[in-house]
């Protein structure tokens, strides 16, 4: 049986508000609700925990490097900085391509 105390504490935790004329109602729901998980906690399960519902196994593939860095010829591609040496000189060390501002 839940005290009163656990029900105010429960409201509060859950931020509900409700009138004194619902307390008894709430608390009796409560009741209701602790005694459904009691029998479902009485209930013996011997069942090994699902983790495919197929029953099958996937295959991994090892893990191992594929190709060896593209950066070079990816950053090729990049458009060419003829007027700023500094921004293609940092896009080649950190590997990555720099853009003009599209948003202002």
């Amino acid at each position: 049986m839940i005290r009163e105390e656990e029900v105010i504490k429960i409201a509060r935790l859950a931020k509900i508000k409700f009138f004194e004329e619902e307390f008894d109602k709430i608390k009796q729901d409560l009741n209701k609700i602790f005694d459904m998980v009691d029998e479902f906690q009485a209930i013996k399960v011997d069942l090994p925990p699902l983790v495919n519902v197929l029953e099958s196994s996937l295959e991994l593939d090892d893990d191992k490097i594929v190709y060896d860095d593209l950066s070079e010829q990816v950053l090729q591609n990049a458009p060419s900085f003829n007027h700023d040496v500094n921004k293609q000189n940092l896009a080649k060390e950190v590997k990555c391509f720099i853009v003009p501002k599209v948003i202002e």
